[in-house]
């Protein structure tokens, strides 16, 4: 399920603007400090690890993975999970970094190109391994038609 149909599910909001504009995510209100970039995508991050616990159902990965049990829902979240992750961490050093440029669909979008460029072989591996790379990539695809959407850049 794209993470824009999850939120609307979980009645968290859908636009950019609302999710900077003081939203609540697993760590707590935004911090005074916070640029908006990054309370956007730990919106989004914390949007996906609410999915990624709905699917283990009370369940560790390390567990339900030693079970022998296919697990690509819970797979597809927990990509979606690093994926964010990952664009998390590089923008929050790009921001310290200031000859870097910061703008976000800017690191989205490179952080997408990579994720693919590591996750494709990984991805015939079989279900699992496909599941997680396709979750990251609709994650990050998701963030960057929301951010398109209030830039009205289109997105790739």
């Amino acid at each position: 399920m794209p993470l824009s149909r999850l939120r609307a599910a979980l009645g968290l909001p859908s636009e950019a603007r609302a999710v900077t504009d003081g939203c609540r995510d697993a760590a707590g209100e935004r911090e005074q400090d916070e640029p908006a970039c990054v309370a956007l995508v730990r919106a989004h991050r914390a949007c996906a690890q609410d999915a990624l616990a709905e699917a283990l159902g009370g369940q560790s990965l390390c567990h339900l993975a030693r079970s022998g049990h296919p697990l690509p829902a819970a797979k597809f979240h927990e990509g979606a999970v690093t994926a964010l992750g990952l664009v998390l961490r590089e923008q929050r050093r790009r921001l310290a970094a200031p000859a870097e440029d910061t703008t976000l669909l800017v690191v989205v979008e490179q952080v997408r190109d990579a994720w693919w460029a590591e996750q494709a072989p990984l991805a015939a591996r079989g279900p699992a391994w496909d599941a997680y790379a396709t979750g990251g990539d609709e994650a990050l695809k998701d963030l960057l038609e929301e951010l398109a959407a209030g830039t009205g850049e289109p997105s790739r």
